[in-house]
């Protein structure tokens, strides 16, 4: 990637909430059959082409083993059909602001997908004159929709992974309305899945 490039991503202040980050250690550790079959299940659904399975969602208690395997199931697609994934951390600031999710996924695209980076580059230097603190609507219409949607068809899959979303401070009602904006963006970005992973809450 262009160190010009680079720089402008930067600007979108994203969060360390990668599967890949240090803040995930705890999560990276799975037994070979802890949960086997869901990590099956993952895998299955990730090279499944119908386009009305589009969101995969994980929904369960605290213990059960969710974030391990979908931990494990991001580092498997890393340099295949993973676009982005963010791991909410309520103990961590950046990691359970739903103001920082829709950057962050923009950014993660950038570095992983070399055919997004200039298309979102280009959403970026428009995007950034609003503000950075700009409504979740505008940030996922400018800063993932606009540029994916301009990527050739048909394209790899890019499947994001949003892993303890139950973690998202939702002290200004935001979290309902990134899902369903993030929903939104599955069914009508072509190349977009989302993989969504959390505890029972009424919010979600």
């Amino acid at each position: 990637m262009l160190k010009i490039h680079n720089d402008i991503l930067e600007k979108l202040n994203p969060a360390d909430a990668s599967h890949r980050s240090s803040a995930t250690d705890e999560k990276s550790h799975l037994h070979p059959e802890t949960r086997k079959e869901i990590l099956e299940d993952l895998h299955g659904w990730a090279n499944d082409d119908d386009p009305k399975k589009r969101i995969y969602v994980l929904y369960g208690p605290a213990g059960i083993g969710k974030s391990s395997v979908v931990h494990a199931f991001s580092k498997a697609i890393n340099n295949s059909q993973l676009g982005a994934s963010f791991f909410f951390n309520h103990g961590i600031d950046g990691c359970r602001d739903p103001q920082r999710v829709i950057p962050t996924l923009a950014y993660q695209i950038a570095h992983h997908r070399p055919d997004a980076v200039q298309h979102i580059v280009d959403a970026v230097r428009k995007h950034l004159p609003g503000g950075r603190n700009q409504a979740l609507e505008h940030q996922l219409r400018e800063l993932l929709e606009a540029p994916l949607c301009r990527l050739s068809i048909p394209t790899a899959s890019i499947i994001l992974v949003l892993d303890g979303v139950d973690e998202c401070s939702n002290d200004s009602g935001l979290v309902p309305i990134l899902l369903e904006l993030l929903c939104q963006a599955a069914h009508n970005i072509p190349s977009v899945r989302i993989i969504i992973v959390t505890r029972p809450e009424t919010y979600i």
